[in-house]
């Protein structure tokens, strides 16, 4: 750049009009911006600017005059408008202003549902699916590899297996069916029937008592009795009316429910439990509270009962002991009711189930 050379004063101090003139041209042509009092015009090679700020673009809005576009107050996209300049733009284009910032799961860039539009990121809809055609023409799909049967299976199908064409699976014939322990078979045209054996059947009874028990003491234990044998039995069975004898080692499910009855004043407990061998079962009592009975000849009644998981010998048997703190207190029995007509109520039920 060219060194300013300053018209020297005066040396007499006068003031001349064209000294000023002069001084002035002298700065245009060779001095800095810094000195001038207009700017240099884009012409000249200058901006025709006389500040700028950071984030300043400069750019020509017109011919041969430049302007500056201040930075935008948020992150913007720098786009071009109609009219031929830049322009800020925090719009427009949904989340691509940061296409690799953390989205959220599932989402995708795409037009808006179903529809043309800006894409933005979005959650995936069933509009974005187009329909597949796989019952039109042509394969829905293939399948690389054949399709093997096993031993006993054929199928038929095209030469190909491809999605397109049905497959039929059909049993080319058991060659034998072999038996288990306690298993027998027996075959006929078109059908097998698999059977146990009464040997390895598994064991079961249900016993139920039709009177109503009740108690001379409260003091005293005593032990729940039956009178019939429901559905028949299988291995258990009543000895001594309230001994349930099992003739098979093994694990069974020792299930009984009883219908109680209290006809006291006041509020009552009954006591339950279970006994293996004449041996009272540690943790196996329940306590069952009655309240007083509602008025005189209009007793209290509840249905309670509760199940066991027994490791049982053959020919042990289980007995349910019973206790109550009034002797109004009873394990009921009642006859068939009417309006509507109801079957009567069993006074105790008890199941066996080996496991």
């Amino acid at each position: 750049m060219a060194t300013q050379t300053p018209i020297p004063p005066n040396p007499i101090g006068e003031n001349f009009a064209w000294r000023d003139w002069l001084q002035k041209l002298s700065d245009r042509v060779f001095g800095t911006a810094a000195t001038l009092d207009v700017p240099i015009e884009p012409e000249y090679g200058g901006t025709g600017l006389t500040t700028y700020n950071t984030g300043d673009i400069i750019y020509s809005n017109s011919t041969n005059n430049l302007t500056r576009l201040p930075p935008p107050a948020a992150t913007s996209l720098l786009q071009m408008t109609a009219a031929g300049v830049p322009s800020w733009s925090a719009s427009g284009y949904g989340d691509t202003l940061n296409p690799y910032a953390s989205k959220t799961a599932n989402f995708v860039l795409a037009a808006p549902n179903g529809s043309a539009g800006v894409p933005t990121f979005r959650a995936i809809v069933a509009a974005d699916i187009p329909t597949l055609n796989q019952n039109t023409s042509g394969s829905a799909g293939s399948v690389a590899n054949s399709l093997t049967s096993g031993t006993g299976i054929s199928y038929s199908s095209g030469t190909t297996y491809n999605g397109s064409t049905a497959i039929t699976i059909n049993n080319s014939g058991v060659t034998s069916i072999i038996a288990g322990t306690g298993i027998s078979v027996s075959s006929a045209t078109g059908a097998v029937t698999v059977s146990q054996s009464s040997a390895t059947a598994k064991k079961y009874g249900a016993f139920s008592d039709y009177t109503s028990q009740t108690i001379a003491s409260t003091t005293t234990a005593y032990v729940m009795t039956f009178n019939t044998t429901d559905l028949g039995s299988h291995g258990v069975s009543v000895v001594s009316n309230s001994r349930l004898t099992v003739d098979t080692t093994g694990i069974y499910n020792f299930q009984w429910s009883g219908q109680f009855e209290s006809d006291d004043n006041a509020p009552q407990d009954a006591y339950v439990w279970i006994r293996i061998n004449g041996t009272d079962v540690t943790g196996s009592t329940g306590r069952i509270g009655l309240p007083a009975r509602k008025s005189a000849g209009d007793p209290f009644h509840i249905l309670a009962g509760w199940n066991f998981f027994l490791s049982l010998n053959a020919n042990d048997y289980v007995e349910l002991v019973w206790n109550a703190t009034s002797t109004s207190i009873s394990i009921k029995t009642y006859a068939a009711g009417t309006s509507p007509t109801r079957p009567s109520t069993a006074s105790l039920i008890a199941t066996f189930q080996q496991l």
